[in-house]
């Protein structure tokens, strides 16, 4: 996923570029409702960054986690903020206990989601006891010291780091002017995921299909993905969706939805409409099917500045105005800016970054009686099987490769 969100306090920036994986979790227990909080949130961003006329996706678990880390070092209005917002515990050492908890869920592996932190720092100055704390147990949180002075390096370390924790996916998220001399601190926060899915796409069957896409439709062809099997479908009559879920290998304890409105149901209308709940409703009212479902190969990048965001919208204002975020020992700082980036690549064997389709002409008859053809704009969302989180989410105005017909 792409550019992620950067982060400056007063005499200090934070830089947290968010990047998300898929990652699996070996007998991971069940959450059993969607998380308000969470859900809450990931929908507030979504819907902040949304645009009908363009393709959108976000990475909301990473932008939350980001900012919940600042929660050890906050004080007063800030902290409060922080724990009624994403509704953290009162109590620090179970606050870091949780922390402990979920970064050991999202460890190393081939398969599912990653996430990994630096913290880099302008020259050598001691960090408060707590972000010390968090340290000693979050072991994919690493201090840097570096001289901000030589803004080249640093911008190029910093692009590295992201870069490779995100396959690829994300690139010059930094540039010089992100890293002006008197910056004391940058806080990167890169996730990834490249699970494959339970049963990949044979890229044979991956040709140019029809895609309407427009108020006044109009008709194209893109590259579309075709496959028969067995598939959990959702149908929401209030939203005037049908929703298509993709399985990832079940090492990856993720999963994928393909969100796809009914014709005459614009995609505007349903985003505004969608709620916390509606999340629950869709895992409650998945049945199987046997069915043959037609899905498009797209990439989707999106940069958003989210300062807006979480000063106005969630209600982090006081964290933007009040010095109240201790990093430092003998300093007190107040968060200026926020920026996120996130990207996506969804072909035949995963959804992630580098897939290429190859054009056939092929065609074969279904046995299937039941057909999910997405031709037309959807929403999608990539979710966290076990805690029911939303690792992404967007949706797909236009493939790219569009040709008219």
């Amino acid at each position: 996923m792409q550019r992620f969100p950067v982060l400056l306090w007063g005499a200090v920036v934070v830089v947290v570029v968010l990047l998300l994986l898929l990652v699996q979790d070996v007998a991971p227990m069940m959450q059993l409702r969607f998380p308000y909080s969470h859900t809450n949130f990931s929908l507030a961003l979504y819907k902040a960054a949304f645009n009908e006329e363009q393709n959108v996706v976000v990475a909301p678990f990473t932008l939350q986690n980001s900012i919940a880390m600042l929660y050890s070092i906050a004080t007063g209005t800030t902290r409060d903020r922080l724990r009624e917002v994403f509704a953290l515990p009162a109590n620090f050492t179970e606050f870091i206990s949780n922390q402990k908890e979920l970064h050991y869920s999202l460890a190393d592996g081939s398969e599912g989601f990653r996430m990994k932190n630096r913290i880099i720092v302008n020259g050598f100055r001691e960090v408060d006891a707590r972000m010390r704390d968090i340290m000693s147990e979050d072991l994919n949180t690493l201090l840097m010291y570096l001289d901000f002075g030589q803004r080249e390096s640093v911008i190029r370390r910093a692009n590295h780091f992201l870069n490779v924790r995100t396959n690829g996916l994300i690139r010059d998220t930094l540039f010089l002017g992100d890293v002006p001399k008197h910056l004391q601190l940058i806080q990167l926060s890169a996730g990834s995921c490249r699970p494959p899915f339970a049963s990949g796409f044979d890229p044979r069957d991956t040709f140019g299909r029809d895609f309407r896409t427009g108020w006044i439709e109009k008709l194209y062809q893109t590259n579309t993905m075709y496959k028969e099997g067995e598939f959990r479908f959702a149908r929401i009559p209030e939203l005037e969706i049908e929703v298509l879920e993709l399985p990832f290998q079940s090492r990856s304890d993720s999963i994928m939805w393909i969100m796809l409105p009914d014709r005459d149901a614009g995609l505007e209308r349903i985003v505004k409409a969608l709620e916390p709940e509606h999340f629950d409703a869709i895992h409650a009212h998945f049945s199987m099917k046997r069915a043959s479902i037609v899905v498009p190969v797209f990439s989707i990048k999106t940069e958003f500045n989210a300062t807006d965001f979480l000063r106005d919208t969630v209600g982090l204002e006081a964290m933007f105005r009040l010095r109240e975020l201790r990093f430092f020992d003998d300093h007190d700082s107040s968060l200026n800016s926020v920026m996120h980036r996130a990207a996506i690549s969804v072909h035949e064997r995963t959804a992630e970054a580098g897939g290429v389709a190859t054009v056939h002409s092929f065609s074969k008859r279904s046995a299937a009686s039941y057909q999910f053809y997405v031709g037309r704009s959807f929403l999608f969302a990539i979710l966290k099987r076990s805690s029911k989180q939303i690792l992404f989410i967007g949706h797909l105005y236009k493939p790219h490769d569009l040709t008219e017909v």
